[in-house]
């Protein structure tokens, strides 16, 4: 099997710890074992039966690719849905700070994301958001149209320049 540098972004379950510091976690998307290196583990402190947002790649140890097939190169606590990160920032500055982390996000996920129940005035404010992190270079934009010759989009989807993401079919 060929090694991929493909970085995905997924929630993993913290699952044991090594009497060295690393680790092993499970994605929760597919039950897949993933190695927490020493380095990683160290910056977060894992709890075991915690979740955590992580960037996996390809397991690069060829001898142990068999038995866990990634490998963890950042994790960061998940926070619970209802909080707003640093809520004394600007809407902007928030959704600039959730965009770097990775997803693909709209309007309206990014609100709900900041928000558990927000109002529509802040989806509208998310959205703004979203399309100036896009013109300053900050966020990709992909728009999709129902139509041919419609002159606005149906639906837009922004990510961090800086994250590669991974569409599928469904």
């Amino acid at each position: 099997m060929e090694h991929s540098k493909e970085v995905i972004i997924t929630q993993v379950k913290f699952t044991h710890t090594l009497d060295n510091g690393a680790g092993f976690a499970v994605r929760t998307d597919n039950m897949e074992d993933c190695y927490v290196p020493k380095k990683v583990a160290s910056m977060v402190k894992p709890e075991i039966g915690n979740v955590y947002t992580a960037k996996v790649v390809d397991n690069p140890f060829g001898d142990s690719r068999n038995r866990t097939p990634w490998m963890l190169t950042y994790m960061q606590e998940q926070p619970p849905l209802a909080v707003v990160p640093d809520s004394r920032k600007p809407i902007y500055d928030r959704v600039c700070d959730t965009l770097m982390f990775g997803g693909v996000w709209t309007g309206r996920t990014i609100a709900e994301n900041l928000l558990n129940s927000p109002t529509e005035d802040i989806v509208v404010s998310c959205r703004t958001a979203l399309e100036k992190a896009h013109r300053e270079g900050i966020a990709s934009k992909v728009s999709f149209f129902k139509t041919h010759g419609q002159e606005r989009s149906s639906r837009d989807y922004f990510h961090a320049v800086n994250t590669l993401v991974k569409v599928v079919a469904e």
